[in-house]
């Protein structure tokens, strides 16, 4: 990679630590939200999914963060 020295581990651990993602979603129970959730739960670049919901869902997940308003 252009600009990045091999040898700085700072730089490296910056990297590393910005390809962990985490994901806000709202509508987790409707049409689109569900497959979204499904689809970010599933996917390993994110590592943490929150779902703004107005009752708990039923999915669980070790990724899943509901939080209900």
């Amino acid at each position: 990679m252009p600009g990045i020295c091999r040898k700085c581990p700072k730089q490296l651990a910056r990297m590393e630590n910005q390809s962990k993602k985490t994901a806000i979603i709202s509508g987790a129970t409707g049409l689109v939200g569900g497959h979204l959730l499904t689809q970010l739960l599933s996917d390993p670049d994110y590592v943490r999914v929150i779902a703004v919901v107005r009752r708990p869902i039923e999915i669980k997940h070790e990724k899943l963060e509901q939080l209900v308003i």
